[in-house]
């Protein structure tokens, strides 16, 4: 009789125990999606795709206030609408406790990083790749100024000043901001104010730049900021 109480609650035990095995892989199977670092973002970096990822958390590992769609960081045009407020290592989940939202932070130095500067400069419609330049974009910054050669001939020239020059304001607007549709009918001469963010010796050196000659621009793809190759003569 005792032997069969044993083995009677022995086997309660252990089904309780394959009970709590199968649902603990009911558990694990159930997964949603969450935002990650996919590298190394520094503080105070405008969020977007380029530099994050979707990837697929267990349900009950998802912490509190995680992001699960791209969707969540666009703001109304599109642009960055949060930034991190603290360094994020690769293959951390994105919540609302690490980001600030950039709607809410209408200074300029709120989303310019430590060691980090503003600094602009102008350019027309023609030089400012027709007005189509938006805070977030990246943009390459050339110099075209005059020199002499040997033979004291005056010749102009066009230098790479930088590659990939991230685009935090254009006139009063910064990122995160609703900047107004281009006008179609605006004068080809209107000036654009275009303003960057560098660490202070870049800054310095596109300062000395702006008295030696005139800036133009291009414009680099969405999510391309790899550094340009140029040849001199």
């Amino acid at each position: 009789m005792l032997l069969g109480s044993i083995g009677l609650v022995g086997a309660v035990v252990l089904w309780k125990s394959w009970a709590g095995v199968d649902n603990a892989e009911q558990e694990s199977a159930e997964t949603v999606p969450v935002i990650v670092a996919d590298r190394f973002l520094p503080a105070y970096s405008p969020l977007k795709n380029k530099g994050l990822v979707i990837r697929n958390f267990p349900a009950h590992f998802v912490p509190p206030g995680a992001f699960r769609s791209f969707s969540e960081l666009a703001g109304e045009n599109g642009q960055p609408r949060f930034a991190s407020v603290a360094g994020l290592p690769e293959g951390q989940p994105l919540t609302r406790a690490l980001v600030m939202d950039l709607s809410q932070n209408r200074g300029l130095s709120s989303i310019l990083g430590p060691g980090r500067v503003a600094v602009s400069f102008a350019a027309d419609r023609i030089q400012g790749v027709g007005g189509w330049i938006q805070p977030g974009d990246h943009i390459a910054i050339y110099k075209v100024f005059h020199h002499s050669d040997a033979a004291l001939q005056a010749k102009r020239a066009t230098e790479l000043l930088f590659s990939a020059a991230e685009v935090v304001a254009v006139d009063h607007h910064r990122v995160g901001a609703v900047v107004p549709e281009t006008k179609d009918d605006a004068a080809e001469g209107d000036m654009n104010i275009i303003t960057v963010s560098m660490n202070p010796v870049q800054a310095g050196a596109l300062l000395e730049a702006r008295t030696q000659g005139s800036l133009t621009v291009a414009l680099r793809a969405l999510g391309d900021d790899a550094p340009i190759e140029v040849g001199h003569e």
